[in-house]
């Protein structure tokens, strides 16, 4: 197969897999993270009555929250699923669109498969004449070493991605298997976060207890949700 065949078969192969995600997973992660940031109030405020109860129980003071907690707990989880996302979006927008308007991004995006298709067509020659200007036994040992590195980069970034995608999956797979509310959100939340080292198994417990913890206080379903991740 020819290099300009490869690329395009790649692109159209890309293009198919975004649409996928975009027609099929995207909406239904959207749906579910939306759900959980309208349910994450009660959940807090749930627990917390929870705690109030084991401090009436055994009489621990400093443990009760009072109603002014409460509401400012009950406040803050209201907002943050709607305005902390969205003042993260537009620092990300912000910081993405510095010096740039959105039409020039738009057309920098559109024109980035033309110029990784032409690159591609024409990698060779373009080795050829950069190897012309050192001596071949120079040009061999800089090639060798260039194609190290790339190697490695490029192992590293298809390892991180391909362990992320993996682990969201598997994530949202074992979690609706034991039955958790929200399993594709918190699943896909975890494999994302997973790029970076414990964080999203972290993350994914935490969310996965407070959930359990307020739609199914019981022993056997937090050691189902934990072994889980466990699994994992």
């Amino acid at each position: 197969v020819s290099r300009e065949l490869g690329v395009i078969i790649v692109g159209i192969i890309t293009v198919f897999v975004l649409a996928l995600l975009l027609i099929l997973i995207i909406p239904a992660v959207a749906e579910q993270s939306a759900a959980l940031s309208l349910q994450l109030p009660g959940y807090l405020t749930s627990i917390l009555e929870r705690i109030n109860e084991l401090a009436n129980q055994y009489n621990l003071e400093r443990l009760r929250a009072d109603a002014a907690t409460m509401e400012r707990v009950r406040s803050w989880a209201s907002t943050f699923g709607l305005e902390q996302l969205k003042n993260v979006a537009n620092g990300a927008s912000t910081a993405i669109l510095s010096g740039y308007s959105f039409t020039l991004m738009a057309l920098n995006l559109t024109l980035i498969p033309f110029f990784v298709f032409y690159i591609s067509a024409d990698l060779d020659k373009f080795h050829r004449k950069v190897s012309l200007a050192f001596t071949p036994e120079t040009a061999e040992k800089l090639g060798s070493v260039a194609k190290e590195i790339l190697s490695h980069i490029y192992a590293f970034f298809r390892g991180q991605l391909t362990v992320a995608a993996a682990m969201a999956g598997l994530y949202a797979l074992f979690l609706s298997l034991v039955g958790l509310p929200s399993a594709l959100a918190v699943g896909v939340i975890s494999g994302a976060l997973s790029v970076v080292p414990y964080l999203g198994t972290a993350v994914g417990i935490l969310l996965a207890t407070l959930i359990t913890l307020v739609t199914d206080p019981h022993w056997s379903q937090l050691f189902l949700v934990w072994g889980a991740f466990g699994l994992v």
